[in-house]
């Protein structure tokens, strides 16, 4: 806590600002005694002001996903357990990268599906701002790294001639790992169905 007089003060009006460097309320005791002028012993008062935090962000500041992924990822701060807090956010415009939401948004998941249309890793950067009923807290930058989807390159076709090997090399645009299996063809034996 911080700016309560903590020294005896003789004005008619306790005006402090008060400055809650925690998570959660503060309370801050005043003791008012009227001064004496008529002989009579006089009564203090309690005077008891909660300080109420503003919020602070508490939710990862990164992510990864793939292209084409939703981020889902859930936005928290330090007062959602004693004040109810809401946001707003908005992602910076990546050239590389469709579908971050550049305007302003309110809800509480950033719930963009980013497509990286590279085939190099891209970063979409959000600013989001925590705000309650004492106002917005300070903001947070979220780093979400969106890895690029591979792209098959290798041949779509190939001719052979009857009990010839097909042999396709498989190739992508990333380094990748392949899974593949032939649709039956009722005409012909030897592909590869499991």
């Amino acid at each position: 806590m911080g700016g309560e007089s903590t020294t005896t003060q003789t004005v008619t009006t306790i005006n402090n600002t008060l400055t809650n460097s925690t998570g959660s309320p503060q309370t801050v005791t005043y003791t008012v005694t009227p001064v004496v002028r008529c002989g009579r012993i006089p009564v203090a008062q309690v005077v008891n002001v909660v300080v109420n935090p503003a919020p602070t962000m508490t939710s990862a500041n990164s992510k990864t996903i793939c292209s084409g992924e939703t981020v889902n990822l859930a936005l928290t701060s330090s007062t959602d357990a004693t004040a109810t807090t809401s946001f707003s956010w908005r992602a910076s415009d990546n050239g590389n990268t469709t579908g971050e939401s550049t305007g302003a948004q309110s809800s509480s998941t950033i719930n963009d599906a980013i497509v990286n249309t590279t085939s190099s890793n891209q970063t979409v950067t959000y600013t989001v701002t925590p705000s309650n009923n004492c106002g917005a807290g300070a903001g947070q930058v979220v780093s979400i790294l969106v890895r690029p989807a591979p792209v098959i390159t290798s041949s779509n076709a190939q001719t052979i001639c009857n009990a010839g090997t097909a042999s396709i090399n498989l190739s992508a645009n990333l380094a990748s790992t392949f899974s593949w299996m032939a649709s039956d063809n009722l005409n012909t034996v030897g592909e590869s169905l499991t």
